[in-house]
């Protein structure tokens, strides 16, 4: 693609993601993100396109490694392609205020959970980057998640998005909740 056609989001036709929705939900967030304490997060709303979720049954995955699935679905390799895409991460940082941040594409920390087991560690495994911000999506109907004194009511394919911070608590996830979790990091420089 010449950079004469680059488009700062791509055409409707070829995502799964509506980006436009971390637009609109930057927009929403008068006082900033970073000023949500104890731990800055906020709630997005079903980022697929009508329908996508809806015929994923993402569910269905959890336990299983991220490279099984991808191998098995090419809707599953885009929808998580998507997800660590440089497009999206902008508009995670237009929503954060975070820069600099980078995917995990092989999931190191991420993957499909049983929110049992979804604490997330400040060091990435293998790169040793700080782990910046985490994005929960939903599999399971319906689960409740609580940071701090905040509770929040979500539907499958709702997202909490939150920020890993030294001295806050991670999300309490109801425990038969279930979760497509992508973490993104950043270099100790950035951090």
């Amino acid at each position: 693609m010449s950079l004469a056609n680059h488009q700062a989001f791509p055409a409707d036709a070829d995502v799964l993601l509506r980006y436009g929705v971390l637009r609109q939900h930057a927009d929403q967030l008068p006082a900033g993100f970073t000023s949500i304490k104890p731990v800055p997060h906020t709630c997005l709303p079903v980022l697929t396109k009508p329908g996508v979720w809806e015929s994923m049954r993402l569910a269905t995955l959890v336990g299983q490694p991220v490279v099984i699935a991808q191998r098995d679905s090419a809707w599953l390799n885009q929808l998580l392609w998507e997800l660590a895409s440089g497009t999206f991460i902008r508009g995670l940082e237009n929503v954060t205020g975070l820069q600099h941040l980078l995917p995990d594409p092989a999931f190191h920390q991420g993957g499909w959970l049983p929110a049992s087991h979804a604490q997330v560690q400040a060091l990435h495994p293998v790169w040793r980057l700080s782990a910046c911000l985490v994005l929960d999506v939903l599999l399971s109907a319906q689960a409740r998640a609580s940071i701090g004194d905040h509770t929040h009511a979500l539907a499958a394919g709702e997202s909490l998005l939150w920020q890993m911070t030294d001295a806050g608590p991670q999300p309490a996830w109801d425990d038969a909740a279930q979760l497509l979790r992508v973490v993104y990091y950043r270099g100790a420089e950035d951090a």
